[in-house]
């Protein structure tokens, strides 16, 4: 067992030395050679590297339309979860609790695969202090936030929608001019 990890130690130094070696030998070639040859060389060495940003912001954008639609499924639920708990304070009905905690567990699930970061800070924040007993204006608030953050990270350019517009398409006129005032 040892002796295996001393072999590999030493291809890493073995690989490291031929590389640097290699790499000597290049430069002193092309400072040794006349200036068309370096300024091919020079077009060459730009063009593979334009050639590897390019393939890495195609796959890059590839995996991001891939993962396009499985995000907007698990937002989708996130939010058809919050419309049903406005339904419920609305109708002044409850929802069971084991109910509550599977379809709250299957957000979070979601949201953990596919939740972009400030997502995900902003629902834990949200859950820490909803449970702490914050105000129903501040978890409006949060909720807007967030709504917000699934917006963007969908692609959406909320800049001129003034702050509390989403929320306000779930309530009542009244409440939606007190929102929107502050």
């Amino acid at each position: 067992m040892h002796t295996t990890k001393l072999i590999r130690i030493i291809r890493r130094i073995a690989v490291w030395v031929a590389a640097i070696f290699l790499l000597w030998l290049f430069v002193r070639s092309f400072l040794e050679s006349d200036a068309n040859t370096r300024s091919s060389i020079i077009g060459l060495i730009v063009m593979f590297i334009s050639g590897l940003i390019t393939h890495y912001q195609t796959k890059k954008r590839e995996i991001s339309a891939r993962h396009f639609s499985d995000k907007r499924e698990a937002y989708t639920k996130f939010i058809d979860f919050f419309f049903e708990v406005v339904q419920l304070v609305k109708t002044k009905k409850q929802m069971e609790d084991e109910e509550l905690i599977e379809k709250s567990m299957l957000i979070k699930k979601d949201l953990i695969v596919w939740g972009g970061p400030e997502i995900v800070e902003l629902w834990n924040s949200f859950d820490t202090k909803a449970k702490d007993g914050s105000s129903l204006e501040e978890k409006m608030r949060m909720l807007e936030d967030i709504l917000r953050a699934i917006r963007k990270d969908l692609g959406h350019d909320d800049s001129t929608l003034p702050h509390g517009s989403l929320v306000a398409l779930l309530l009542i006129a009244e409440d939606k001019k007190l929102l929107l005032e502050k």
